[in-house]
């Protein structure tokens, strides 16, 4: 395989395209074709070295057919911009517009996601496209969507409509402020990681308005508590979150309002509870927090439970418990309902305690620890990265850079005279969105280029459960970005991201690829 390094990259995209499209095609016919093409020789043996090295080798025997609800191929590390797609709202929100614009296509969804991608994958619109495979429908009809397409640039209408929509969609939340009714307020950052004592949050905790309304609605409406990563603070137990306990803990106190405030502390939008309901919480109270002030006691005749995390395979021990914070400057206390999670049923010292002031007739003790373990999958890794971003934020200023939504969105606006310029520039917005959010904050700095060779143009399998859409990332051998990519895993389980499908949509990496 030594000579591998020597083709030009257009010739490598060629061969896998063309093997991606068609994959009955041979090593002899693609050194045929790219001959043909590019005017310069390839054997066939060179031909099967880059099929192996993307895991396209064709299987000796019979070709097995694809299961149901499983899709694989080159491309699909675009997942990580749906996943953008999926906070921001974008693609539904313009999908939605042109249902009212144009009544001949009823489900636009999927063509206006062809569209948003469609640069991607070169001649991306042709059938068998992988493009297909990422909107999720590979039987799609380019000629459709090129008409479609055709009459986008017709309608006049939605152009001063989308600008407007989009302003609305890079909206960011910051902070969230809980209004209860006996007069207290308090500060939640946007992606509900914990209670601060002011509003002077760390810019990268920040969400899209789209993502937290949607989340906070469900949560009022009492179809979800709301779970947080951590108990503010570490020796002292903090008195804001103390009240905020007591509150949510009282039958004569309830919540009133919700303000989702942005990073100048103006409100965006605001909801009032009518009637006012209690306040649903679940939180991570670590083995080293309050430990002068809290009490943790196991309940008695009650055997350790085995919990598996499906999406993870972890295995952990849970046992329930009574956990009693107390303030004994006002001589009071908080009790709440808790589970002590072990990693194994031989190791006294816990992992976490999960907290909530949910009983036990309206969630089981393994819904409960899945409720939390299912929204703050990266345990104490994800904790470290929290308190990293803390450290960062206070001590340098670099740091304390919201993301340039006024400068995405006027590009965007920039391209409605043209409706592909229009969709290339939400593309580009996406990808701005990934470098902020998800990869490692050196990525802020590279282009569109250079994450779609490195990470969009990544081989992937996408499986699809009945609630969870999985993506495995398969990178090639001796894969350089393993690292970041595994970051901006852990920085997307973590945000609980749901597909319009309402499937979760949950990422991993091949646990052998790159070794």
């Amino acid at each position: 395989m030594g000579v591998i390094y020597k083709l030009k990259p257009e010739i490598r995209d060629f061969v896998l395209n063309q093997k991606e499209n068609d994959p009955r095609l041979t090593c002899r016919k693609l050194s045929v074709l790219v001959n043909e093409v590019f005017q310069i020789q390839i054997s066939k043996s060179h031909i099967n070295d880059i099929m192996k090295i993307h895991g396209l080798s064709s299987r000796v025997g019979r070709p097995v057919k694809p299961k149901r609800g499983l899709a694989e191929g080159l491309g699909l590390g675009a997942y990580l911009l749906k996943a953008a797609d999926a906070l921001l709202g974008g693609s539904t929100a313009i999908s939605e517009l042109l249902k009212e614009q144009l009544s001949k296509e009823p489900e636009p969804s999927t063509i206006v996601e062809g569209l948003v991608y469609a640069s991607l994958f070169g001649d991306a619109l042709k059938a068998g496209s992988g493009l297909w495979k990422l909107v999720g429908n590979e039987q799609q009809n380019p000629e459709r969507t090129y008409s479609y397409l055709d009459s986008l640039q017709e309608v006049t209408t939605f152009k001063s409509k989308l600008s407007e929509v989009f302003k609305n969609i890079f909206k960011e939340v910051l902070w969230l402020k809980f209004t209860f009714s006996d007069g207290h307020s308090f500060v939640l950052d946007g992606q509900l990681h914990t209670l601060w004592p002011s509003s002077d949050i760390p810019y990268q905790f920040s969400t899209t308005y789209w993502e937290i309304n949607g989340y906070i609605n469900k949560c009022i409406n009492g179809t979800e508590p709301i779970v947080f990563l951590t108990a503010p603070g570490y020796d002292l137990l903090p008195e804001s979150w103390f009240d905020f306990l007591a509150a949510c803990s009282s039958s004569d106190i309830t919540l009133t309002k919700i303000s989702f405030m942005g990073a100048k502390s103006q409100e965006i939008s605001s909801i009032t509870l009518s009637p006012a309901k209690s306040c649903i919480i679940i939180f991570g109270l670590w083995p080293w927090q309050y430990t002068n002030v809290r009490h943790i006691e196991p309940m008695p005749m009650t055997c350790a439970k085995s919990f598996c995390l499906q999406n993870t395979k972890q295995d952990f021990y849970l046992n329930d418990a009574l956990i009693k914070l107390s303030q004994h400057n006002v001589n009071k206390e908080v009790i709440l309902r808790g589970v002590i999670v072990r990693q194994s049923q031989q190791v006294k010292l816990p992992e976490l305690f999960i907290a909530t002031n949910l009983s036990a007739e309206k969630v089981s003790t393994e819904d409960l620890a899945h409720l939390y373990l299912a929204r703050w999958p990266n345990g104490k890794a994800g904790l470290e990265e929290f308190s990293r971003a803390i450290e960062l934020f206070t001590y340098n200023t670099s740091f304390r850079q919201p993301f340039p939504a006024e400068s995405v969105t006027k590009k965007i606006s920039g391209g409605l005279e043209n409706i592909k310029d229009f969709f290339r520039a939400y593309l580009e917005a996406l990808d701005t969105y990934v470098r902020w959010y998800f990869l490692p904050r050196e990525y802020r700095e590279v282009d569109l280029s250079t994450t779609k060779d490195r990470f969009y143009g990544l081989r992937a399998q996408i499986r699809k459960k009945k609630d969870t859409t999985i993506v495995t990332f398969i990178p090639p051998s001796g894969y350089a970005f393993r690292k970041a990519l595994m970051y901006a895993i852990e920085r997307i389980n973590e945000r609980g991201i749901f597909l319009p499908n309402r499937n979760r949509l949950w990422f991993a990496i091949n646990s052998v690829a790159g070794v």
